[in-house]
């Protein structure tokens, strides 16, 4: 018996379900938008990173393991008080062994958080982060295509339109006019493509191992983070990080403020998209990030020098228009049985 077992006698109404699902795709929003603007001012002020991005991650996914480790125990105490079973420890119940299958695919989503997180830092470096969110935003077509084609999801042709509509406007918001030429070398846009591919995908993974495997969600988020600091340590011993200013810097040296707040910020990021894959799904994910894509781009127009145009602010304004209309568009259809 589970927890979530537990409560299918008392399902939540439609309200309280789209309530829940706005409430963490703004949480989302919040995050994310957080989470980019730690990484502008860092590099604003010092002109790269002054700390190894390796031991930041591996400090980012050791907190979010602690954190699922104290939400699995008191899920449990909670859940043997209600029911009244003191047969199982909430130890016990936390450490547990899930199906070896179910583990395999944890640790090679696991595997795939890893490379695209060093991925990330390292085009933070090269490039601008409006560039680098409305890239990974593009994915949204691509999250779409792998749901139909992998596990069957079908979506209706106002929500497909909705999303075309999407990424014609994160195009649009990149676009400027007073130049002919892109703006970086190829090599940027096929890191940024390859990020954009692998940010698809991990998320199509995540939603399929939260919502198909019987094993708990805190549980899924150990298994996951405890891979996911063990890559990272592997990776700051064994492998080159080009994305730190000194490749002889040591784990716990180089950070301020600005340091801890990007590791907080990327610890609670991991948490809420696990909400959304667990109460929502991974297109809502991806159009969240659209909208943290728009307001990045707004702010960096306000505070950090990007040039303002007219092509940019229609941009925004489709992207905005296509997020409510994917909001307010009617489910596919149920196939008949």
């Amino acid at each position: 018996m589970s927890v979530a077992g537990a409560g299918d006698a008392r399902k939540p109404s439609p309200r309280a379900c789209s309530g829940v699902k706005l409430f963490v795709a703004f949480a989302l929003v919040c995050f994310t938008t957080s989470s980019g603007l730690l990484y502008k001012v860092a590099q604003s002020k010092y002109g790269g990173f002054q700390f190894s991005t390796a031991s930041a991650l591996t400090m980012a996914e050791i907190v979010k393991f602690l954190l699922s480790t104290s939400f699995q125990i008191v899920e449990v105490l909670y859940f043997q008080r209600a029911v009244g079973g003191k047969e199982r420890s909430a130890v016990a119940s936390a450490t547990s062994g899930p199906p070896w299958h179910a583990t395999a695919h944890i640790l090679a989503l696991a595997c795939l958080y890893a490379l695209n997180n060093q991925l990330t830092f390292y085009l933070y470096v090269v490039a601008d982060p409006g560039t680098i969110q409305s890239f990974k935003v593009a994915g949204t077509l691509v999250v779409a295509a792998t749901q139909c084609l992998c596990v069957g999801k079908r979506f209706s042709w106002e929500q497909w339109r909705a999303m075309i509509i999407t990424a014609i406007g994160v195009l649009i918001v990149q676009y400027n006019p007073k130049t002919t030429s892109a703006r970086y070398a190829p090599k940027v846009y096929g890191l940024l493509v390859f990020s954009s591919l692998l940010t698809a995908w991990s998320a199509v993974r995540n939603e399929y191992v939260v919502k198909n495997f019987a094993v708990g969600l805190n549980v899924q988020n150990m298994i996951l983070y405890s891979g996911g600091a063990s890559l990272n340590v592997f990776a700051f011993f064994c492998l080159p990080n080009p994305s730190s200013a000194d490749a002889s810097i040591g784990f716990l040296e180089g950070y301020d403020a600005l340091a801890c707040g990007i590791v907080c910020v990327n610890a609670w990021v991991g948490l809420i998209m696990t909400a959304v894959y667990k109460y929502a799904d991974a297109v809502i994910k991806c159009l969240a990030c659209d909208f943290s894509a728009v307001l990045m781009v707004i702010i960096s127009s306000i505070f950090f020098g990007l040039t303002p145009s007219l092509s940019l602010w229609c941009g925004v304004v489709i992207v905005c228009y296509a997020i409510y209309a994917y909001s307010s568009a009617p489910a596919a259809p149920a196939d008949d049985e």
